[in-house]
């Protein structure tokens, strides 16, 4: 399969921050496969979720940098997206995930806001986060059971051979 397949096998898909970070600064050599995301997305294929720790990970350089235009793009960029949020829900989640792998607390997060989102799947590029996939692939439940589907995890390098 194709990025591009699996990313329309979703209706609703959440990106982690090196994704983002990718199709801004556009000079990776994860650009073209991160373009395709970004391109099913404005066709409408698929709905993007933008989790709110991604959301202020992706603020942080232009609010450091203090550069408009920078901002800007970030925030045309977030736009494009709907957020999930980190409510109680998404917090209890993603500890129960954290207690259950060994994703680093953001991560979690990540995860937890996703699921609460209704995503079906999340496009990053942390090999980490691969856990997930075991997870939903073992049929193994998440410390004290997950009442909501997991999203499955895809790894942007599985792509692009990087």
């Amino acid at each position: 399969m194709t990025l591009a397949s699996d990313i329309r096998a979703h209706d609703v898909i959440a990106v982690d921050t090196n994704v983002c970070i990718y199709f801004l600064r556009a000079s990776s050599s994860r650009f073209r496969a991160v373009r395709d995301v970004f391109q099913a997305i404005a066709n409408g294929d698929v709905e993007m979720r933008v989790p709110d720790v991604v959301r202020m990970e992706l603020l942080v350089r232009p609010y450091r940098s203090g550069q408009a235009a920078e901002m800007n793009e970030v925030h045309a960029l977030l736009a494009r997206g709907s957020r999930c949020g980190l409510g109680p829900s998404a917090i209890d989640l993603a500890a129960r995930i954290r207690a259950a792998t060994r994703l680093r607390t953001a991560d979690a997060l990540v995860v937890g806001s996703a699921a609460v989102g209704g995503c079906t799947a999340i496009v990053g590029n942390d090999a980490g986060f691969r856990e997930l996939n075991d997870i939903i692939d073992g049929g193994d439940r998440i410390v004290g059971g997950a009442a909501l589907p997991l999203p499955r995890y895809i790894h942007l390098d599985d792509y692009v051979g990087a």
